[in-house]
């Protein structure tokens, strides 16, 4: 069976030694390599070939969300769930306008970093839910319509399938309402 090669990028060694030590023990994985920055995470990235990179969002040098974009340009392949203390509408929605496929608060547990590792390297997106309640929060002050046709275009589809399960409890909490005379 192949292995998920994964690079992690993270400006704290502490930080990329906890991960690669969490990451060793997951048989599906395989750590390709580590970088400090975002400039560094280009060039590994380019050499190393990862199937998925975990990526802090601030970080010296070049930040997260910028390496992100390059990332995505040299290849498209490669998959990218952004780590961060930091979940913020700004960084989510940057993240997600840049390509990422997850993002992940950096208090998560192991099960749930080495899930999100599994699906995005599958092809699904993964947000954790926190970053999902930011998520709906940011999109419910845009009309929800026109959000589940750009996440689609997009192919964010679970995003979108998100924002559907919304219109549709909105719907059915105005049927009901309308009904009980409200």
């Amino acid at each position: 069976m192949k292995k998920i090669r994964v690079l992690i990028v993270d400006d704290h060694a502490l930080i990329r030694d906890g991960l690669k030590a969490l990451l060793r023990s997951v048989n599906e994985i395989q750590i390709t390599g580590e970088a400090s920055n975002g400039l560094e995470a280009i060039e590994k990235v380019k050499s190393a070939r990862p199937d998925v990179v975990l990526m802090d969002i601030r970080m010296p040098k070049m930040n997260g969300l910028e390496a992100l974009k390059e990332i995505k340009k040299i290849s498209g392949k490669t998959k990218v769930i952004l780590l961060s203390t930091e979940v913020s509408e700004e960084y989510i929605n940057e993240a997600i306008n840049n390509g990422a496929q997850g993002y992940l608060p950096k208090n998560i547990k192991k099960t749930r970093l080495v899930e999100a590792i599994l699906r995005v390297y599958h092809g699904e997106d993964y947000f954790d839910p926190s970053v999902s309640d930011v998520i709906f929060k940011s999109h419910l002050k845009k009309p929800l319509k026109g959000q589940v046709k750009k996440h689609l275009a997009q192919g964010k589809r679970k995003i979108a399938l998100e924002l559907i399960a919304i219109l549709s409890l909105e719907l059915l909490a105005g049927v009901i309402l309308g009904f009980i005379g409200f």
